[in-house]
């Protein structure tokens, strides 16, 4: 998915803890290529959550209703891609919904120990295909699956 094909960005502050998730993605994002600032702080993005009362990012709205109604009005509006940063939660709420169209998952070659699972929530099975996948220089990989239909 290529960033200049976004129409929307969707991120996720769905519990207390995910509060500075939110904030550390803006200040991520600006400390960026300034392509790649400029872009995403255009870019209208939507926050789901149930802890926020306001957002202050450029162009970005705070939504707290129904995750499912709401995304598939933005896939009914929308020309273009739409992208869900940082949030298994959001993933694990949208996939049974046959919301998800694809999955990039970013791997960095770094064992923590201890952590949280980047599908936890899926209750059930998602077959998925790989579509492409990318190696950089500095050891990430990035892996790129469609979900079997």
């Amino acid at each position: 998915m290529e960033l200049d094909k976004t129409s929307w960005a969707i991120l996720a502050c769905l519990q207390e803890n995910a509060r500075a998730s939110f904030a550390d993605i803006g200040r991520v994002v600006n400390l960026s290529a300034p392509a790649v600032a400029e872009r995403m702080n255009n870019l209208p993005k939507f926050v789901f959550s149930r802890v926020l009362d306001n957002v202050s990012w450029n162009n970005t709205t705070l939504l707290k209703g129904d995750l499912a109604l709401e995304v598939r009005k933005m896939k009914a509006e929308s020309d273009g891609n739409i992208v869900i940063l940082g949030s298994g939660s959001l993933v694990a709420q949208l996939a049974p919904e046959g919301l998800i169209d694809e999955l990039m998952i970013v791997v960095n070659p770094i064992v923590l120990g201890n952590g949280r699972t980047i599908f936890e929530g899926v209750r059930e099975k998602l077959p998925l295909t790989l579509t492409r996948s990318r190696v950089f220089a500095n050891g990430n990989l990035l892996l790129c699956y469609e979900p079997v239909s």
